[in-house]
Formats: C-alpha cells, sequence, structure tokens
C-alpha cells in the first residue's frame, strides 16, 4: 500500500513514538523482574520476562515499519507481519490438532495394551488351571489304575482262596467216600 509523502512521514512519527514507548516499557520490566524475590515471585518474573520478550520482539516490527514508512513511504512490512501471524496462527492450530490426534491414538493404543495385558493374565491362569486340572487327572488315573490293580490281586487272591478251599473241600470228599461213611454222635 502506497503512501504520500506527508501520509508516510505523519505514521512514521507515531511509529517512531509508539518505539520509544515499547523501549520505556521495556526497561520497566527488566527493572521489575530484577526486584523480583522469592519462591512465589517465579511464577510473576516468567511473566515479565514474557512481555518483556514481546516487548522487544513488537519493537522491531515497529522499527522495521518505521523505515518501511521513511524510505519506501509504504507498510508492506505491517502487512507481510499480519500474513506471517496468520500463517502462525494456522501452524499452531495445526499443531494442536496434531497433537490431538496423537494423544488420541496414545490413549488407544495403552487402552489397547492395557486390554493385551488382561488377556495375557488370563490366558495365563487359564493356562495354569489347564495344567493344574491335567495333573488332577494325571493322579486320578494313576490311583485309579492302581486300585484296579488292587481290585484284580484281591479277586485273584479271592479265587485262589475259593480253589483251596474246593480242593480241600473236595479232597475231605474223596478221603470220605475212601474211608466210609463215620457216623456222628452227638
Amino acid at each position: 500500500m502506497s503512501l504520500s509523502r506527508i501520509q508516510s512521514l505523519r505514521l512514521a512519527a507515531v511509529v517512531e513514538d509508539c518505539a520509544d514507548q515499547l523501549e520505556i516499557l521495556g526497561h520497566t520490566l527488566t527493572v521489575q523482574i530484577r526486584k523480583e524475590r522469592g519462591d512465589s515471585a517465579d511464577q510473576e518474573k516468567a511473566r515479565l520476562t514474557k512481555l518483556r520478550r514481546d516487548c522487544q520482539s513488537i519493537t522491531q516490527q515497529v522499527s522495521l515499519l518505521h523505515v518501511d514508512l521513511e524510505e519506501k513511504q509504504c507498510i508492506t512490512s505491517l502487512l507481510q507481519l499480519g500474513e506471517e501471524e496468520e500463517q502462525k496462527k494456522r501452524d499452531d492450530e495445526m499443531r494442536r490438532e496434531a497433537k490431538k490426534e496423537l494423544e488420541k491414538r496414545n490413549q488407544a493404543l495403552r487402552i489397547q495394551h492395557e486390554e493385551t495385558q488382561e488377556k495375557k493374565e488370563k490366558l495365563k491362569d487359564l493356562s495354569k488351571q489347564a495344567r493344574d486340572l491335567q495333573h488332577k487327572m494325571e493322579d486320578l488315573s494313576a490311583k485309579m489304575a492302581h486300585r484296579k490293580k488292587l481290585e484284580e490281586k484281591n479277586l485273584e487272591l479271592q479265587l485262589q482262596q475259593t480253589q483251596r478251599e474246593g480242593s480241600q473241600a473236595e479232597k475231605l470228599l474223596e478221603h470220605e467216600q475212601e474211608v466210609g461213611p463215620t457216623v456222628h454222635t452227638s
């Protein structure tokens, strides 16, 4: 935007006055920062330091505008600054959105990780239960096999006992037949 020589000189004077006021404010902030003491003053110091940096940045931009007004009789640096600020805002918004998206993804990953851990624990528990049941089944099978052997042995002994008793009864019967009937007196 082009200005007349008089307009640009008037604006340059106003801008120069603003630059002077900003320098005074910067010095005042520097003095105030040095006066702050103690733990509670740390936040105030940080705030004042940020204000001082902002003043310095604005002073630089005002100086550029002053040079443009005096030499070129235009305000291109101001327009350029506005465009840069708009771009900076867009970039900041994109960064915030990207950060939010990243936080959402991280949260989803944390939840997924926790669910995976829970499933692992359940699987571990189920695996332990399966091993315990397998051991119990093996113990039960061994006990049943042992019991079956004992029962078979018991049956075999009973059969042998019965055969012996039958054999003895048979011998006794044969003996009685050979000897003849004996009379029992009671």
